[in-house]
């Protein structure tokens, strides 16, 4: 595909025109995949995650939280479940922890992880799921469903010696390595892939949301919650907060208004209204159509629309950013 030089995306990174137009792919390096044996894995894992993963026999994607016993996010994960196997899909910037929990939690003699060669490969864009545009075996697959108290599905079928599952935004394909480029779509680097996530409200673990955050804060709880299962690890903090309280900061978008020469904006960098730091920015790149944007955790009383001067971390500058609070994704 030749690159876009119209519409805002001249100089764009490599790949953003068919994410932005199209359809590209991007493989998740940030992922790592095992597979999940055991007489009783799926009730050992149903202990440790927010998703009820007993509510449906096979073919079937959970989208999920795990869970600290205090109820802060251990990790983001998906939960696979087809006929005769099932898989757990988890970022490897939370494994080292992951670890430690699951030796503690999750009994050997029910559940173990192996290690599988199965890569992410994701495919994003507004015509992702176009069938004249897509593989037939994908643009075959039901649409994802979701409910107010019962969280996500989403439809799994095997694809290319693997699977193909179908989240809201595309396709998520688990690939053997030799597969994982065989798709005849533009592919996406990682910079462009940086920038999309970032426009449409997409966390990544270790970057936006870490051990540190209650899953309340990261906007991640309608998609991977479950108020419906029995009990889990982290659970009475989780219902609690829900039901009876709020958290004291949100996962939102940042904007930086206007023109502005260097990058205004870096993870680690302060916000402030006035001299009061209210929020910490997580993820920032620039964007062809939006300009200088991140995401950010703001305190509840500052509202999309609110100013806010970034302050720079680590950086020597004397002028100043100014940026607006937004909902996400951007553009909405």
């Amino acid at each position: 595909m030749a690159a876009v030089s119209s519409s805002g995306e001249q100089g764009a990174p490599p790949g953003y025109a068919a994410l932005a137009r199209e359809a590209g792919v991007f493989e998740d390096r940030t992922r790592q995949v095992f597979r999940v044996h055991g007489d009783r894995a799926l009730e050992a894992l149903n202990g440790l995650v927010t998703a009820d993963v007993l509510a449906t026999e096979h073919d079937v994607a959970f989208p999920t939280l795990i869970l600290t016993p205090k109820g802060r996010v251990l990790a983001d994960a998906s939960i696979i479940r087809m006929e005769g196997a099932t898989w757990l899909d988890v970022p490897t910037a939370a494994w080292p922890e992951l670890e430690q929990h699951f030796a503690r939690y999750l009994p050997p003699r029910f559940a173990k992880l192996e290690p599988s060669e199965l890569r992410v490969v994701r495919v994003r864009g507004p015509l992702a799921t176009e069938r004249e545009r897509t593989d037939p075996a994908l643009a075959a697959l039901d649409g994802p469903t979701c409910s107010a108290r019962g969280g996500s599905r989403w439809a799994v079928r095997p694809f290319l010696g693997g699977f193909a599952v179908r989240p809201p935004e595309g396709f998520d394909l688990y690939l053997p390595s030799d597969r994982a480029h065989g798709l005849d779509l533009p592919a996406v680097g990682e910079a462009a892939w940086d920038v999309f996530r970032i426009e449409n409200g997409v966390p990544v673990y270790g970057r936006d949301v870490t051990t540190e955050n209650l899953p309340q804060e990261t906007g991640l709880v309608p998609e991977r919650v479950s108020f419906e299962k029995g009990c889990y690890t982290g659970q009475e903090v989780l219902a609690r907060i829900h039901y009876r309280g709020k958290v004291n900061r949100n996962l939102l978008g940042i904007r930086v208004r206007g023109p502005y020469v260097g990058p205004p904006l870096h993870p680690g960098d302060d916000l402030l209204v006035e001299d009061r730091v209210v929020g910490s920015v997580t993820s920032a790149a620039e964007s062809p159509v939006h300009g200088w944007i991140g995401l950010a955790y703001v305190r509840r009383e500052v509202e999309p629309g609110d100013e806010v001067i970034v302050r720079p971390e680590g950086r020597e500058t004397d002028i100043p950013a100014y940026a607006r609070v937004v909902t996400l994704p951007f553009g909405s």
